[in-house]
């Protein structure tokens, strides 16, 4: 059995890695919205799955990227691994392979931080 102390350990690796992962999905949105505007089409996700409507990845990437910062603030009762669970929670399922993706490219596997 775990002391209380290897717990918090623990528990405080989880949320950096989660705070890390909250960074990389918005810093990585932005630069995909920038792409998506710029070349007014779908770069093409490494999923491979094509959107024609830009406007509507551009949307879904925002909505994303808008709601994790929130959990990143030091007044906020939510964690960051709340916030993620949050995104997970409310992604279709091009935002969540968009999500898995981009986190596997960082050595993040998102599978360990979200249910």
């Amino acid at each position: 059995m775990l002391d209380d102390g290897c717990m918090r350990r623990r528990e405080r690796r989880g949320e950096e890695l989660a705070t890390r992962a909250n960074v990389v999905l918005i810093q990585s949105a932005l630069a995909h919205i920038r792409t998506i505007a710029c070349l007014r089409r779908d770069p093409g996700f490494d999923s491979g799955e094509v959107i024609d409507d830009h406007h509507e990845l551009i949307r879904l990437l925002a909505d994303t990227a808008a709601s994790l910062p929130g959990s990143l603030r030091a007044d906020t009762r939510q964690t960051p691994a709340e916030g993620l669970q949050y995104a997970w929670d409310m992604s279709n399922e091009l935002i969540r392979r968009w999500m898995r993706e981009t986190l596997a490219s960082e050595g993040i596997m998102l599978e360990e931080l979200v249910s």
